[in-house]
């Protein structure tokens, strides 16, 4: 039975209360149309309006899919709010899409309320040859209680590094960095030594928005031979947070000093988009979590300052020797299927069976690159695509269309992209041969940490960014740590442990 929580009340009153965000909403249906699929999908979009009717896109899915989808679209910014209210009152689509990685406490509470439908038997079974497809690393990620529940959004899994002004380094005659020391000289060298030559000391070297500094402290770590913020400690065997850890005090330690002397933007606490530095020529060094932000970077900050190259790597050595990086989930998101919306099992094969269909390789290409002759051509069994065809492809004739299919990452044939950039990111993901450390509490649930959500987590947010700016000594910073402890952090690190003992990946 699906429980109603008892902040159903509130919740539509603060749907009432949200601006009309959503397009091309309507009434759920209950059976498929004759010869094709008719559902109803909430999803976001990232541009600036959701996909026309008229797009490449609506038409593959209208007309080739023959898929009647009414799209409830939600700008992502407004997303996980709206998501929220529909988890509360079970006013849910038959096909949802949870952001991120599904570990949110109301998308765990709904899902252990009965809100969604398990998926196992429709995955590694040869009725649905495209699901299959799907990896089976990320479906062990995304598993929660032993069972799948929804189909992963799949991405890349290393996507971190380090990017920066190439042309700034060339200027100076710095050489690309190795490891983090390297880094430290770069941060150094873009304050003080006036990379773009203006005769102003008006640069500096790191940028980053408050909202991120946890996360990127945690990545940071692993340069400096640290596991991510939740890890097995294989001689204690237990799971460890990673303020245990002397590399995580090494990274709080390398952004404390740099924004000390000046080597970090000085309002990183008020910062929204950290990019935002690079494009005004105020900053030239990101820690990015996004291999796609690379080639976005170098295009908006071109637009700006032509002559800007935009480097990265994803080859830090930590102190050791070995090359290392936080490991991404492998999926952003996945598509829940609602049993307040979807009646039967015999319903539910018939919406499973239109994400079988996207799972063919011929399905695959045109969401994930589009039409042959339009969006790319053949060339000697590669998949060609220049600067332009991606731009139309992303922007204007399949935009967003990553966000509603499993295989987003898939590639069904070689392929070779005319920007050099592009090319560069995608063989360095491709290639990747260094280790990847995943954070335990992104594939294990603490009932602790979903019960208590933000009233623990930001205990060490608000810790983290007061000693980074100085705020708090280390003295301070170790107070925090304990009073996180007592409530409830020691509680979490018992249940990942119990977690993890159970079944280890």
């Amino acid at each position: 039975m699906i429980k109603r929580t008892k902040c159903a009340l509130i919740a539509l009153l603060v749907l009432a209360a949200l601006p009309a965000l959503s397009y091309a909403g309507g009434q759920k249906q209950e059976s498929a149309a004759p010869g094709g699929f008719k559902f109803t999908m909430m999803a976001n979009f990232n541009q600036p309006e959701p996909p026309r009717e008229s797009s490449d896109l609506m038409q593959f899915i209208r007309n080739t899919l023959k898929a009647d989808i009414q799209f409830n679209w939600t700008p992502t910014a407004a997303y996980n709010d709206k998501l929220g209210v529909q988890l509360a009152t079970l006013d849910l689509a038959d096909v949802t899409v949870a952001r991120g990685n599904t570990r949110d406490a109301s998308v765990v509470s709904a899902i252990r309320d009965g809100a969604f439908w398990p998926l196992d038997k429709y995955l590694n079974n040869p009725k649905y040859p495209g699901l299959a497809k799907l990896s089976a690393e990320r479906l062990a990620h995304i598993r929660l209680d032993g069972h799948v529940w929804g189909l992963p959004i799949e991405r890349d899994l290393s996507q971190a590094g380090v990017l920066y002004r190439k042309d700034w380094l060339d200027k100076l005659g710095i050489p690309e960095p190795k490891n983090m020391n390297d880094v430290w000289e770069i941060m150094k060298a873009f304050t003080e030594r006036d990379p773009d030559g203006n005769g102003k000391a008006d640069t500096t070297g790191l940028s980053m928005k408050g909202r991120n500094l946890s996360d990127k402290l945690s990545d940071v770590a692993v340069y400096y031979g640290g596991r991510q913020e939740w890890y097995y400690d294989e001689a204690s065997r237990t799971v460890k947070h990673e303020t245990e850890d002397p590399a995580y005090q090494k990274s709080l330690d390398f952004h404390r000093d740099a924004y000390a002397k000046g080597y970090f933007v000085s309002n990183v606490v008020e910062l929204n988009n950290e990019y935002l530095p690079l494009q005004q020529g105020r900053a030239g060094l990101v820690f990015f979590s996004d291999i796609n932000d690379v080639v976005d970077t170098q295009l908006k900050v071109a637009a700006v300052f032509p002559e800007a190259r935009i480097g990265f790597t994803q080859n830090l050595a930590a102190p050791d020797g070995k090359i290392a990086m936080r490991s991404h989930i492998g999926y952003n998101g996945a598509f829940l299927f609602s049993k307040s919306s979807i009646k039967t099992e015999e319903r539910l094969e018939e919406i499973i069976k239109f994400f079988d269909l996207l799972g063919s390789d011929e399905n695959i290409l045109t969401m994930r690159r589009g039409i042959k002759d339009k969006h790319y051509t053949i060339v000697n069994g590669q998949l060609v695509a220049t600067e332009a065809q991606i731009k139309a492809f992303r922007e204007t004739d399949f935009p967003d269309a990553s966000l509603i299919t499993p295989f987003g990452v898939t590639k069904p044939i070689p392929e070779k992209m005319s920007d050099p950039l592009t090319q560069a990111t995608a063989d360095s993901v491709d290639n990747y041969k260094g280790l990847r450390y995943i954070r335990l509490s992104d594939i294990y649930v603490s009932d602790t940490a979903v019960k208590l959500g933000n009233n623990l987590t930001d205990i060490l947010r608000d810790a983290r960014m007061k000693y980074v700016l100085g705020e708090i000594n280390l003295a301070g910073w170790n107070a925090e740590v304990a009073r996180w402890r007592a409530a409830g952090g020691d509680n979490v690190k018992a249940e990942l442990t119990a977690a993890y003992l159970a079944n280890p990946q």
